[in-house]
């Protein structure tokens, strides 16, 4: 008795660790390569913030329609203040995703900025159960969720976002796209 339930645990827990590993595999994505790169354009990462959860959720959902493999989310602070503006420290969103082959990772990057863009974001929003208590046409969600570029680098892409089209205009997401853009393909 005591021998076949150890074999029925032994077998529970290797099944249980299988499913984790495949679920782990599905959602979570290493972006270790941009460490220096948040370094070198003095940004700091973190995971997206919860007050800021209806931009996190605008671009997941848009992220949705092209199917990566997997994806994430990095919250970025400038560690510089624009100057004149009470100290405010620019805010943008880094959307990492992996995708099966570099042609769905470049149609995902080109269709990113392009024209429309929004209006497909507000239907997939509508569709696909949003959480948040705000309800966004695509006009709203051009303004919670400024788009500035993505880039394809193989099967991998990298899309910028920010909250204030202010932001747009300061060096730290150009200084980022130009050192993603010298990364290796994946």
């Amino acid at each position: 008795m005591d021998k076949s339930r150890i074999t029925s645990g032994i077998l529970i827990a290797l099944l249980l660790a299988t499913v984790s590993s495949c679920v782990r595999n599905n959602t979570e994505l290493e972006w270790k390569e941009l460490v220096p790169i948040f370094a070198q354009t003095s940004l700091t990462a973190s995971a997206p913030l919860e007050r800021y959860k209806d931009v996190t959720e605008i671009e997941e959902m848009d992220s949705k329609l092209y199917g990566p493999i997997s994806g994430t989310t990095i919250y970025l602070e400038s560690h510089t203040p624009v100057a004149d503006f009470g100290g405010v420290k620019p805010k943008y969103w880094l959307r990492v995703e992996e995708y099966e082959t570099a042609a769905k990772a470049s149609k995902r990057a080109s269709e990113y900025h392009a024209v429309g863009n929004y209006d497909r974001i507000e239907a997939a929003y509508r569709s696909g159960g949003a959480t948040s208590a705000l309800k966004y046409d695509s006009n709203m969600m051009s303004k919670a969720s400024v788009r500035m570029w993505a880039v394809a680098r193989g099967k991998r892409v990298y899309a910028l976002t920010t909250n204030a089209s202010l932001f747009t205009y300061l060096d730290p997401p150009k200084r980022l796209k130009q050192a993603i853009e010298t990364l290796p393909e994946r």
